[in-house]
């Protein structure tokens, strides 16, 4: 099966939240209750693959037979009447707080979508300036992590379901209010987006039919409504992109695995290293750029032939302060990192031991790899607290 991004997705998203709720046995006869996600909100209509222990004599789905491969694979279709939309459009909320956005796919709908980030209040206007009925009305809207309000940061969602349709000239209007918990650098800074998902029947759009049932069914449309806001970056210390700092293009064959681990220790020199701050626009409070843009660095970096580049090393050097007990590292990146010392292989979310008080890391990249972006967090009791990032040397 040659999929595409989407569908992959959705494949795996069922497979992981499918649920056998209900087994029932008659004879040679097994019958399985299963739960799983409808197409519309996986956004792909893929079949349930499911895998027998031995292959059954005969298999039906919902009263229709299913082929079963010789090695007891099957491919379970969803229901008739569980499709995807026939259309999906996105509106974008114009600047102007007096402008609808519009579509070309939905003539006549408009929509947009107001938002306060401050209170967490979001309201979405939906006008039909059609002359058709919009029924079977579901709006889902969905808010930033900022807005999380579940300790595992699970994205906060609001659901309305409306049973009258929206008639010629009117307009929907749908309020919703969240808390913002979380207003730290790592949250709440940089592009937020804010969606407002609407699944409908519109009578402008041609309904799905289903020949053997005679029936029309599924949701027509679909419109993504969406408010975009950027919060600028502001210097926070305790952060890893605005303490670290870089050192570009040192000799390799000078910087060897066992200096550079004697970089990492806490309290060593740091003198003869030219040390450039991390900090760049598209940088994350935990993420970090070996390719720096500012000129000296870009310069440094740009001296150096190509021939020359894969003996070079760019090493990133950070420190925070821990108490003493095990952490857990969070890595996304290349390069060889040591902490403390030692060269360490971290995988995601490895438990490592800190020492008490300050920590360093130091992470070591040659100057022509492909991908020279990464990010680093360390927190201690799990997942609860983020270290204290403090400027090198200090």
């Amino acid at each position: 099966w040659l999929c595409k991004e989407n569908e992959f997705i959705a494949a795996w998203m069922q497979a992981r939240h499918a649920r056998v709720v209900a087994t029932e046995r008659d004879g040679a006869t097994v019958r399985w209750t299963i739960r799983r996600p409808e197409p519309a909100p996986l956004g792909a209509d893929v079949p349930l693959f499911v895998q027998f222990g031995s292959r059954p004599a005969a298999l039906r789905c919902d009263g229709a037979a299913v082929p079963v491969s010789d090695d007891g694979q099957a491919a379970l279709p969803h229901a008739a009447d569980r499709r995807l939309p026939a259309r999906i459009a996105h509106i974008p909320t114009p600047d102007d707080p007096d402008t609808f956005g519009e579509s070309a796919k939905f003539p006549g709908l408009r929509a947009r979508l107001d938002v306060d980030p401050e209170t967490g209040r979001v309201t979405l206007r939906l006008r039909n300036d059609s002359l058709q009925l919009m029924r079977r009305i579901r709006v889902a809207v969905r808010v930033p992590l900022a807005f999380a309000d579940t300790p595992d940061g699970a994205v906060s969602a609001f659901f309305e379901e409306h049973a009258h349709p929206l008639l010629p000239e009117e307009t929907l209007v749908v309020k919703g209010t969240w808390t913002r918990p979380h207003r730290d650098a790592w949250h709440g800074e940089g592009p937020m987006l804010f969606d407002a998902e609407i699944d409908f029947e519109y009578d402008g759009v041609p309904k799905l039919f289903d020949a053997e049932r005679d029936v029309e069914h599924g949701i027509a449309g679909r419109l993504h409504v969406t408010r975009s806001l950027f919060v600028p970056h502001t210097p926070e210390p305790s952060t890893l992109r605005d303490t670290a700092r870089i050192a570009m293009a040192l000799p390799a064959i000078l910087w060897t695995p066992e200096k550079l681990a004697n970089l990492s220790r806490p309290g060593a020199t740091l003198d003869g290293l030219r040390l450039f701050p991390v900090d760049a626009p598209a940088c994350a409070p935990n993420a970090f750029d070996f390719r720096l843009s500012a000129p000296e660095p870009a310069a440094l970096a740009a001296a150096v032939p190509v021939e020359a580049r894969r003996g070079r090393l760019n090493v990133l050097v950070a420190e925070f302060t821990a108490t003493g007990r095990e952490a857990t590292l969070e890595r996304r990146g290349y390069g060889d990192l040591f902490l403390n010392g030692e060269l360490r292989e971290p995988g995601r979310e490895t438990r490592i031991p800190t020492r008490p008080g300050v920590n360093r890391v130091a992470i070591a990249l040659p100057l022509d790899f492909w991908c020279q972006h990464g990010s680093l967090a360390v927190f201690e009791d799990g997942q609860s607290v983020q270290v204290a990032w403090r400027r090198v040397g200090e």
